[in-house]
């Protein structure tokens, strides 16, 4: 496993036993994994996090939620359904009543989604469809006992850009996109160097545009950071929130910026041992510009053929003249 296997793994666990430690009134260190300590359930959240890195998800959304309102049978007796670890998992999301007088949604099932999805409700957004996958239960319903997951790009907009972007022009002579979003930034001179790691990972998954760091010097010649997270504007709060909880800050910048954006695509390289590359075709004005390959999958693909890491990405772009792949 690599380390975004792992991490994100990890993150799941944990979520899982913060929801089991407010249920026991324990500390979280002493919390004793039940059912979600079986095997089925580790490799369940383990592979999630394989197949996230492995096919390059950058957001998951979620429908309403299924429940049923029966009673189930845990370690700890009878219990109202849904058990409370994933009630206190499936906090901020939508809820639907069943008529199934079963457990439709699990701890581990309901720590999967806090962990990675946002709701979506009946209204995902726009997105052209790619791949297609059934997950089947062992249960017979009147209605079909699937999980359906459906990944595909989010759908930008043909036009280059909105009317009232300060870009708008330049967006269109470039025949690129444009947006805004907002910059949020703050000084921060007491913070331990080590919480960064932790702090970058959650505004990532939360789905900051880019977090960044830079050494700066503030007043009386005390050595400190500049943190600048970039967001969607429709983002800003929840990003806001973590900074705020996860930092020593007390207060945050905030600007809001029109930006320029190439024209992307995103294709496969396939070796001749099935081995694959995700990657990235950018283009200005209509023409490729740059063909970029993944570079944790080409590290693996360079590792596995004991070649080194330039040799692949020339092997990979050949495949790619022009921006094109070869048919």
């Amino acid at each position: 496993m690599n380390n975004n296997v792992k991490k994100l793994s990890i993150k799941i666990f944990r979520n899982i036993a913060e929801a089991e430690s407010k249920m026991h009134n324990m500390d979280i260190e002493k919390v004793h994994f039940h059912e979600v300590g079986a095997i089925d359930s580790i490799i369940d959240i383990v592979g999630t996090a394989i197949c996230v890195d492995r096919m390059g998800i950058d957001k998951c959304f979620v429908s309403k939620i299924p429940v049923s309102f029966s009673f189930i049978q845990t370690s700890h007796g009878r219990w109202p359904n849904p058990a409370p670890a994933s009630l206190e998992l499936l906090k901020n999301f939508t809820l639907t009543k069943s008529g199934v007088g079963k457990e439709l949604v699990t701890p581990t099932g309901a720590a999967i989604i806090k962990t990675l999805c946002e709701p979506a409700e009946c209204d995902p957004p726009d997105f052209v469809l790619d791949k297609i996958g059934y997950g089947a239960g062992y249960h017979d319903f009147e209605h079909p006992n699937v999980l359906r997951i459906m990944i595909g790009e989010k759908k930008k907009s043909e036009k280059p850009a909105a009317t009232n972007c300060p870009v708008a022009g330049a967006a269109l002579a470039l025949g690129c996109e444009s947006d805004e979003i907002d910059l949020l930034t703050a000084n921060i001179d007491d913070m331990a160097p080590e919480y960064f790691d932790s702090l970058i990972d959650e505004l990532m998954a939360a789905g900051a545009l880019d977090v960044s760091l830079a050494h700066i010097l503030m007043k009386k010649g005390r050595p400190a950071f500049e943190l600048t997270v970039m967001s969607a504007v429709e983002l800003t709060s929840k990003i806001a929130e973590i900074v705020f909880k996860l930092t020593t800050t007390i207060g945050l910048r905030v600007q809001r910026v029109p930006r320029l954006v190439l024209k992307r695509s995103a294709a496969i390289y396939r070796s001749p041992a099935g081995e694959t590359v995700p990657v990235k075709i950018s283009y200005l004005k209509g023409d490729a510009l740059r063909v970029k390959p993944e570079y944790d999958k080409l590290k693996k693909f360079a590792a596995k053929n004991n070649i080194s890491v330039e040799e692949a990405r020339r092997i990979v772009l050949e495949e790619f003249p022009g921006g094109v792949p070869r048919s």
